[in-house]
């Protein structure tokens, strides 16, 4: 905690497990669109100096949906404060009903972490054990719906709890939709399968009591900024993790979040997993690179896809090997190359195509090996190599 600034954690967590659709056949399961979206907000307004941020997000995601969604289109349930426990949460989905044309949608804000052995969990304050993510993906995905999404925007403070009420209902909006925007009616409606993306990427993610939690606010940004463009789940998450990282930068410029510390990263929402089925299943393509470290300490290095935008930083082990990718439009005829910097030099990288079911892995990648100086006295920098 820094300020007025919140730190949240999240961390990459495991593979996660796969969606079960319902008994339509294949040829169906193209042409269907969700009906109707149920969505459980959960957040955990438990700590007085978080509070303000998820109270702020509360109030984001839900005039996202309202001004985005007809509200006969989708029910809203929301619980905040103490009435929240893992039993509750799992239990609201053993008894949802669900229909064969329902999707459903989990938001969380409030705190995150990685426990050895349990992977990520949501670190509810009430309750014997923390709620990890993969058993609300197994309660969610139990119900077999057309689509389930996970969004969390998640912190790793303990924290003490409030005495506030699960409620029910839906938002009041300035201008109420007669029908679902582009955007959202894409990414929630005519999408089918799983879809899980986090805050942050194996680093901090932060909130602030003036925006909220930055990955929520650039949500709430990029679905403004492009409501009537039918982006995909991986489009719109490219979109968001930029424009996270804008607002993370804009925060620190503005003295509202802390510098970053050595080896941080900027702030960039993770892509978990993406198992979509019917026709937007073979959709899937990113540009890939894979970056192994030679040297006997951790390695740091800078990068970025486009010139636009701004350098991000990522940390490779000791004698270690990472994958970078970029999720892509389908019809981009031609990969990005990568801009590595490294000892203060840029180096041109050309990626693989990865255009298969699952998230990119480092060997996905094209390889691009660390080569030690090969003159220390003139002081000349490393270089990547490609791995022939």
């Amino acid at each position: 905690m820094c300020l007025a600034s919140t730190i949240r954690r999240t961390f990459l967590p495991t593979l996660l497990g796969l969606l079960f659709v319902g008994s339509a056949g294949a040829q169906e399961a193209k042409t269907k669109e969700v009906a109707h979206l149920k969505v459980l907000l959960v957040a955990d307004t438990s700590d007085p100096v978080l509070a303000k941020g998820v109270h702020r997000d509360t109030k984001n995601f839900t005039s996202f949906l309202a001004n985005n969604i007809p509200k006969e289109r989708y029910d809203l349930v929301v619980l905040t404060g103490e009435s929240i426990t893992p039993d509750q949460i799992l239990a609201h989905y053993k008894n949802l009903k669900v229909g064969p044309d329902d999707g459903l949608l989990f938001y969380y804000s409030g705190h995150g972490s990685i426990r050895p052995g349990k992977g990520h969990t949501l670190e509810l304050q009430k309750g014997k054990n923390p709620l990890t993510r993969s058993d609300v993906v197994a309660a969610m995905t139990a119900k077999k719906p057309l689509l389930a999404v996970l969004l969390t925007d998640c912190c790793s403070d303990r924290l003490g709890l409030t005495d506030m009420n699960s409620k029910e209902g839906t938002p009041h909006a300035a201008n109420i939709p007669t029908a679902p925007t582009t955007l959202v009616r894409k990414l929630f409606f005519q999408t089918q399968g799983l879809v899980d993306i986090t805050a942050a990427t194996n680093d901090v993610a932060l909130a602030d009591d003036f925006r909220g939690g930055y990955f929520t606010n650039a949500i709430c940004r990029i679905a403004g900024q492009n409501k009537d463009k039918a982006l995909s789940w991986k489009e719109f998450h490219t979109a968001v993790a930029k424009e996270t990282v804008a607002i993370h930068q804009d925060a620190i410029k503005k003295g509202i979040a802390p510098q970053l510390r050595k080896g941080q990263q900027f702030q960039e929402p993770a892509l978990i997993n993406v198992l979509l089925t019917g026709a937007d299943a073979p959709a899937r393509v990113a540009a890939v690179v894979s970056l192994v470290n030679t040297a006997e300490a951790e390695l740091e290095v800078e990068y970025r896809w486009d010139a636009s935008q701004p350098w991000l930083k990522k940390k490779i082990p000791a004698n270690g090997k990472v994958s970078i990718g970029t999720w892509l439009p389908t019809a981009l005829a031609k990969l990005p190359d990568m801009t590595v910097k490294i000892d203060g030099h840029e180096q041109t990288l050309t990626p693989n195509r990865f255009d298969k079911e699952g998230t990119p892995k480092f060997s996905d990648g094209k390889v691009y090996r660390l080569g030690a100086k090969k003159d220390d006295i003139k002081g000349r920098s490393r270089v990547f190599e490609l791995d022939s």
